[in-house]
């Protein structure tokens, strides 16, 4: 599988938040305050992200342990 697809793969908000355990509410308080620490992408009325700017999220707020 071409890794680069696989990377740029588009999820949906709920997707999103079962990934990271937050409520989708909370991912809307994000994209309303502004808040670029998880980029999303607009599509018409849908919200999408980028599994790889979750994975980054994730890495980022990592706090700890060995890397």
């Amino acid at each position: 599988m071409n890794t680069k697809i696989y990377n740029n793969k588009l999820m949906s908000a709920g997707e999103t938040a079962q990934i990271l355990k937050l409520k989708e509410s909370t991912l809307a308080q994000f994209r309303w305050r502004g808040d670029t620490r998880l980029p999303w992408v607009k599509l018409g009325t849908a919200i999408r992200y980028k599994l790889s700017d979750i994975e980054a999220f994730i890495e980022r707020s990592t706090v700890g342990g060995l890397r």
